[in-house]
């Protein structure tokens, strides 16, 4: 099962190892900071999924000359250490970052845009915050 910091088993982790290691012309190396191993991050650490997206996102923006960030959407004080952990790992540069947000700091920033402008998942964010008091408590429906 891969949970949040994308646990794998240990035959899995190794089958991949050296496509995550030398893809993408040493890709690794480049994302990663100097020495940081697989089996540390994927395996002991459990940061497989993270490291995943985090190769697979910065390579893709690499190729198409875009900026890129991997953002890790959580509840409020959940993972804080844990992903600062991650983020150790890391080699953020300019152009490639890593951001921990909150469904708060995501709704934050359509608290003050006009529902009718927004479409899309926009919209279904400042819909569902409705629902919602500023505690985060769910408010009953008025039937």
């Amino acid at each position: 099962k891969n949970e949040t910091g994308g646990r794998m088993d240990e035959s899995g982790l190794r089958e991949r190892e050296s496509r995550y290691r030398l893809g993408g012309d040493g890709w690794w190396d480049r994302v990663f900071s100097a020495g940081v191993d697989f089996q540390l991050v994927a395996r002991e650490e459990q940061f497989y999924e993270l490291a995943r997206m985090w190769l697979l996102g910065s390579w893709i923006a690499d190729r198409l000359s875009l900026k890129f960030t991997l953002a890790s959407l959580t509840l409020p004080d959940k993972e804080v250490e844990r992903l600062e952990q991650f983020r150790r790992h890391l080699s953020e540069v300019e152009s490639r970052g890593f951001s921990h947000l909150t469904w708060r700091d995501v709704l934050s920033d359509y608290q003050q845009v006009s529902i009718d402008s927004l479409e899309g998942p926009a919209r279904l964010l400042k819909d569902l915050q409705l629902g919602y008091t500023g505690a985060g408590k769910l408010v009953r429906a008025g039937l």
